[in-house]
């Protein structure tokens, strides 16, 4: 099975000094069935406008999230998803307001 979208991912470097809009980052996610990765997500390039959405993602490189270091996925509302680990919090918000409540349900269903 595998998923791939855009979602917002909360920095956790602009956590801390709350620099406003920053607080959210827009990042193309997938799962799949990658045996090392399987939840990874990637940068997307900048826009024309220099603004959110719209670029492409770059897949040269990308960010692993480890699910063997996740102990517990909190459903938080219909568009939220929290991935607690010993060390970090890793929280991921959809970004289409008008999909189906059921659309981050949709990355923890077998």
């Amino acid at each position: 099975m595998r998923h791939e979208a855009v979602l917002f991912k909360k920095s956790r470097f602009y956590s801390r000094v709350r620099m406003g809009r920053r607080l959210w980052q827009q990042r193309y996610f997938v799962l799949d069935d990658d045996p090392r990765h399987p939840l990874r997500y990637h940068r997307l390039a900048t826009s024309a406008g220099g603004g959110l959405g719209g670029g492409e993602p770059l897949l040269n490189a990308f960010v692993a999230i480890d699910l063997n270091a996740v102990h517990s996925l909190e459903l938080v509302g219909s568009r939220e998803l929290h991935l607690h680990c010993a060390a970090r919090k890793h929280t991921l918000r959809g970004c289409d307001a008008d999909a189906p409540a059921a659309a981050m349900q949709a990355w923890l269903d077998p």
